[in-house]
């Protein structure tokens, strides 16, 4: 550590390089977009591009070409069959938890096998998704799409089908329906590599990061946030997110079902979740905001708390644990203005831990525990261990400069919120969205590590030390401004209809006898 630059200096100075780039190069013509579609995927784009395009220009929809998640979700099903593809399709649609789009020439039809009653906001789910195709159906291909109306992830592939699959499409051939799948294969390692660190190090990862546990040799923070989330090459994350922590998923035929959330192991389809979208919110601007504390208060989801888990180790409750404890030390990086020239292995300090906290947090639980054994005394146990608030006003909250979002059951559906709300948004996440292509860390929001490890260096960086001194406000309302400019004017329901529009073509392509036939071919003179 021989730098005198802070690292956030960096990681700011390539993410703003970054997203200048990202913005120059994207598409201006339908020509360029179908011209860049081709390189990026090596096919041509399906049926309908014109008038998805054309969508885009009238709505003035940014970053046109920024949809690789869709063909990250779809690329494992192009190995399929048309005929295969049906029939898997047919057989979920008939599970119990699910929701049916149907566009058939131009008209909507939807169907469902749950019980409104049973699911708390499931009637509420659909509505919204209906919601974004609605404007669109008219210029959409036929298709049929199966949602899970829950908000988890639900399919899993082993890694060796997963690359027996993708080996079909590079023979440009169609998978066997007849080939036996292993589906005897158990555990997070079987969806990974047998030689990456899933493969190699899970069973041998180590403990949820304690502040007080000696002194740090390293310091890490996030310059790629979906590479952070692969599971695969971070194994350290399973035993700290509910969503991962002792399970034991099994292996399963690929199935065309769409979710709203999933990790990057997961084989579902991702789709746009629409709940909790707030418009029109009141603007406070940074300089009106004076509370310099790192704001969260929410319920303590993330699993079931029961004596058959270790619950204290999922992510809301470290959460909790690490930024209220008053025991220990933590060693933190001085802030930037604080290194007075030294390198940063001389820039380190350890503060007591209930001195950082009490100056940089005011994180809690709200309520009364739920999701949680009563009989086995665990909410009496949570209840008692963590800090339990009243509710925040919806004013007060606006008045925080920082704010944390981390995940719950699933995906936070906060974010949007709180990005509107002129705040900067620390985000710590196992979960990439139909957005996160389209974003830029620390451009518009800034990552943190799921074990919080860089959390304390970060929030220090923008607020300084303990007595308020050495830090980069300046850079955090630039940050803070930057992430509402983006939800205002690329979180818009006409961005999130341009994605399944795009979504939906491809899958009405897949769908069809003759996915040939379902290519879109540019002429002259369709601009």
């Amino acid at each position: 550590m021989r730098s005198k630059v802070h690292p956030i200096y960096q990681l700011i100075r390539d993410a703003r390089e970054a997203w200048d780039t990202k913005l120059a190069k994207q598409s201006r013509s339908l020509q360029e977009a179908v011209e860049t579609y081709r390189k990026r995927y090596s096919r041509p784009p399906p049926k309908g591009f014109d008038r998805w395009w054309k969508y885009v220009l009238n709505n003035n929809v940014t970053l046109p070409d920024e949809y690789d998640q869709i063909d990250r979700d779809l690329l494992p099903f192009r190995s399929l069959s048309p005929t295969d593809l049906n029939r898997r399709l047919d057989r979920i649609s008939k599970l119990p938890g699910t929701y049916t789009l149907r566009v058939e020439h131009g008209s909507l039809a939807t169907s469902k096998l749950f019980d409104e009653e049973d699911i708390d906001g499931a009637k509420e789910r659909v509505e919204g998704q209906v919601r974004l195709i609605l404007p669109i159906a008219e210029y959409l291909e036929d298709f049929t799409a199966v949602y899970w109306v829950h908000d988890t992830p639900s399919g899993l592939i082993s890694y060796n089908h997963r690359k027996e699959l993708l080996n079909y499409l590079d023979e440009e051939e169609y998978f066997d329906e007849n080939e036996e799948i292993d589906l005897t294969l158990r555990g997070w390692k079987a969806m990974c590599p047998a030689n990456s660190p899933m493969g190699v190090e899970l069973g041998s990862t180590s403990a949820p990061y304690d502040p007080s546990n000696g002194t740090r040799s390293t310091y890490t923070f996030i310059a790629d946030h979906y590479r952070s989330m692969d599971l695969c090459d971070h194994p350290e994350i399973v035993p700290l997110h509910g969503s991962l922590l002792e399970k034991d998923p099994a292996a399963s035929e690929l199935s065309p079902l769409f979710v709203l959330s999933k990790t990057t192991l997961h084989s579902d389809i991702l789709g746009v979740p629409v709940e909790q979208l707030v418009r029109g919110m009141r603007d406070v601007p940074w300089e009106e905001k004076y509370e310099d504390r790192l704001l969260w208060k929410g319920s303590n989801t993330g699993t079931y708390y029961w004596k058959g888990t270790s619950w204290r180790d999922t992510q809301r409750t470290r959460l909790l644990k690490l930024t209220n404890d008053a025991q220990g030390e933590v060693e933190m990086l001085s802030p930037p203005k604080g290194m007075n020239g030294r390198p940063i292995s001389q820039g380190m300090k350890k503060v007591p831990l209930g001195e950082a906290n009490a100056f940089y947090h005011n994180l809690a639980f709200t309520g009364q525990p739920i999701q949680c054994d009563v009989t086995d005394g665990t909410c009496e146990e949570l209840a008692a261990e963590y800090r339990f608030s009243g509710l925040i006003t919806h004013d007060a909250a606006l008045h925080y400069k920082y704010v944390v979002d981390v995940d719950g059951n699933a995906w936070s559906a906060r974010f949007q919120r709180l990005l509107s709300a002129g705040s900067l948004i620390f985000k710590t996440t196992i979960f990439p969205e139909w957005w996160t292509d389209r974003m830029q860390p620390w451009v518009h929001y800034v990552p943190i590590q799921v074990d919080y490890s860089d959390l304390y260096d970060a929030i220090a960086f923008f607020r300084g030390d303990t007595s308020g001194e050495g830090g980069e406000p300046a850079l955090a309302r630039e940050i803070a401004n930057a992430g509402r400019e983006w939800a205002n004017t690329n979180w818009k329901q006409v961005d999130m209809t341009s994605y399944v529009f795009r979504l939906y073509l491809e899958w009405a392509r897949l769908l069809a006898p003759k996915r040939a036939d379902m290519d879109f071919v540019y002429e002259q003179g369709m601009e």
